[in-house]
């Protein structure tokens, strides 16, 4: 297998977070050798089989520019280009531009997006001019958005269409996702997941803990609410079960005023950051892992919590029948759904036994799936197959 141009990466680089980039290019097995345009960080990584290519910028938009013209500078010398993480509808000349030149494109692990909730919306506001935002300020902007959008959709899936006609080779996350990109594509789409590293997810079988746990930024997409209002009817069944929530955002006065007004505050716990073997520590001590998304591109988090033995219960976003198998490595229940949570929750808290079992079959299907090992070995065979 001769060279592989890979990039560019996504904006923060590096092995913190789902650390999609970094991943896969330390799984790369030795038959492979890629250069990776990344943005520059200030660790110093190195890897068995990728050569790094730095490229500064100060925003996302700075770096993707950088990055593109970077890419067109040096990507005759390579036999095949990979684009990464393609999200639906962007619009990315990049790949024509490479396709132009005659050279083998591949493309993914490629995503549907995201839908936006009113409240994500407010919280993606915030974002940008700060906290405080009234929510009938945001509700207005999200009407406006409301209404041009099917204006300027037409647009966007033309360019999105157009862009993915210059791939030799298309990846999807899911079969959902799949059955998006299908309406703009003519080929086949394949299939391949995102992974774990087994070594940094150390499997346990679950202690009797009562701890619910849940991971992800402090946002409104992430349902998180719906969980607290739960918790008075877990609470009357499983009195001593503890909700715990790690992460940082907008929604954390939100959250922590709810749980005062539902009086359940002696039964939760916002942890802000935790280092990486605290998290593992978090990850092994809960009972069930909850994660109540209202939308998800991919829910990394939910493998790592499968890949620790710690059964989920998660939302019916897009891809989660298959990556979760209900009843039987965890639950899926409706999304935006206060009761939907209370049963699952109260049948694992009240049967370890259960718990076990279901924790044991979670990492089996990891193992399974979702080595980044094994994902990274089916990305050459790709490789291997546009360049015949």
């Amino acid at each position: 297998m001769n060279s592989v141009l890979f990039g560019p990466s996504e904006y923060r680089f590096g092995d913190e977070g789902y650390a999609r980039s970094y991943n896969y290019l330390r799984s790369l097995p030795d038959n492979v050798s890629i250069d990776a345009v990344v943005h520059e960080t200030s660790d110093e990584y190195t890897f068995r089989n990728a050569s790094l290519l730095p490229i500064e910028g100060e925003s996302r938009l700075r770096y993707k520019y950088a990055a593109g013209r970077r890419i067109k500078e040096i990507v005759d010398e390579y036999d095949v280009f990979h684009y990464p993480y393609m999200n639906f509808p962007d619009y990315e000349p990049i790949i024509r531009a490479v396709a132009r030149r005659d050279i083998p494109v591949v493309v993914g692990p490629c995503e549907a997006g995201h839908d936006v909730p009113p409240g994500a919306f407010q919280d993606y506001v915030e974002s940008i001019v700060g906290n405080n935002v009234p929510r009938a300020v945001s509700d207005v902007g999200y009407s406006f958005f409301q209404s041009v959008k099917p204006l300027l959709d037409p647009i966007r899936e033309w360019l999105f269409k157009w862009s993915l006609a210059g791939a030799d080779t298309i990846v999807a996350v899911n079969e959902a996702t799949k059955q998006v990109y299908q309406q703009y594509v003519d080929g086949d789409i394949d299939v391949i997941p995102y992974g774990v590293h087994l070594d940094k997810c150390e499997y346990a079988n679950r202690a009797d803990t009562k701890e619910i746990l849940s991971v992800g930024n402090l946002i409104a997409r992430k349902g998180y609410r719906y969980v607290l209002r739960a918790m008075p009817e877990v609470l009357s069944k499983i009195p001593d079960a503890h909700f715990h929530l790690v992460g940082t955002g907008p929604r954390r006065e939100f959250l922590q005023e709810l749980a005062v007004d539902l009086n359940i505050e002696s039964s939760f716990t916002i942890h802000e950051y935790l280092p990486r073997d605290e998290f593992q520590k978090r990850f092994r001590s809960a009972q069930v892992f909850v994660h109540p998304s209202l939308s998800e591109g991919y829910s990394h988090i939910r493998l790592e919590a499968m890949a620790s033995g710690c059964p989920v219960v998660g939302t019916d976003v897009r891809g989660a029948h298959e990556m979760i198998r209900d009843g039987v490595d965890g639950y899926v229940v409706e999304r935006e759904s206060m009761s939907a949570l209370i049963e699952p929750l109260c049948k694992i808290l009240s049967n370890p036994d259960q718990a076990k079992e279901l924790g044991q079959n979670a990492r089996e299907r990891i193992e399974q799936r979702h080595d980044w090992n094994d994902i990274a070995s089916q990305y050459i065979s790709l490789y291997e197959q546009v360049r015949k």
